[in-house]
């Protein structure tokens, strides 16, 4: 918006269209469990998106008990819209919930929340992301003093011939150094259907990405058995897939110079950074495992490369399922078990 603003635009006369026809137009991947749609792991999926099609909820206790609570919502934006329930108490029970009202989120705060409690985040995902996207941009124009005559609108670009402002992305090395770090469901998503496009031509979808990955391995000859692919990030339980069909990929991955140093780098890097910061800490392990973890309800996972004491580098993927101990105890016996690999 300060870009257009400093070309000297300040007055658009007529409606503000946007287009996401790149993708199409199905916000979530199959088998995704719908009581986890409202959490930022699974926000929706768009080709016009912003703030990773989330929103930041901070709430802080009233000045005194029975007072409401105060409540802070980022980004600032009339397409978001606070219903604020709870009041400062003895208590922490505070629960954020988000709902959807003529094609907007709302924010629905209730409970209560201590007096001496420090400032609490809850990160929630929302509804529409194109309309969200177009909301915050139409705001930022007219906070830069850009007038605006018309309304929002659904449209295409392809009967525009000048770009007034292009907006590039990070280099990709970039995103998917977060997408890895962060375990970014959003980022996978977003590539898997840019995949799809650029293979096969827009809309991009999720069948368009997984058939241009099937081929690629296919082609390469990394994974010979049969296995399912139903979303980019791991969310869908429908995906199956083994230890040994991760191994062989991994292993392809480490002897292909065209992809290793890029690819050893965005892994999490045990006891240093990503998932993996505050595991496998101990001097005996730290900094010797690059992995990625792999999360869900009962399901724990981690596949990537550790490095022995004599300097071997190895190939492991561990998957664990239908646990009912604490996921803690089952990340801890990953743990041990990549010690006792690093010892032998």
């Amino acid at each position: 918006a300060k870009q257009l603003k400093l070309k000297g635009i300040s007055l658009i006369e007529g409606d503000i269209l946007f287009d996401n026809s790149y993708f199409d137009t199905i916000p979530y991947g199959k088998g995704w469990m719908w009581d986890d749609l409202e959490y930022a792991f699974s926000a929706p999926i768009s080709a016009l998106s912003v703030n990773k099609n989330t929103c930041k909820i901070y709430v802080k206790p009233g000045r005194a008990q029975g007072e409401p609570v105060i409540v802070y919502i980022e980004p600032k934006t009339e397409f978001i819209q606070l219903r604020n329930d709870a009041i400062t108490g003895d208590k922490d029970n505070l629960t954020v919930k988000r709902s959807f009202e003529d094609k907007r989120t709302v924010i629905v705060v209730k409970g209560t929340f201590p007096l001496n409690a420090k400032t609490k985040l809850f990160v929630r995902s929302i509804e529409n992301p194109s309309l969200y996207t177009t909301f915050i941009f139409t705001e930022k124009l007219k906070e830069n003093g850009i007038e605006i005559t018309g309304k929002i609108k659904r449209g295409s670009c392809e009967q525009f011939q000048d770009t007034l402002l292009p907006h590039f992305s990070e280099p990709l090395i970039k995103i998917l150094y977060d997408m890895d770090k962060e375990s970014s469901n959003f980022i996978t998503e977003h590539i898997l259907k840019t995949i799809g496009a650029e293979t096969m031509g827009p809309p991009g979808t999720a069948e368009k990405g997984i058939k241009a990955i099937e081929r690629w391995m296919n082609d390469e000859g990394i994974i010979k058995e049969e296995f399912l692919q139903k979303d980019g990030s791991g969310l869908s339980r429908y995906n199956l897939i083994s230890p040994g069909q991760i191994t062989s990929l991994l292993f392809y991955l480490y002897h292909r110079f065209e992809y290793a140093p890029e690819f050893l780098t965005v892994l999490p890097t045990a006891g240093v950074d990503g998932t993996l910061s505050k595991r496998m800490q101990n001097e005996g392990i730290k900094r010797k495992v690059r992995a990625k973890t792999g999360t869900m309800s009962g399901v724990s996972t981690l596949s990537g490369y550790c490095v022995t004491g004599s300097g071997k580098v190895l190939i492991f993927s561990i998957m664990m399922k239908d646990y009912i101990a604490p996921a803690s105890y089952v990340r801890n016996l990953q743990d041990r078990i990549l010690q006792t690999l690093i010892e032998f």
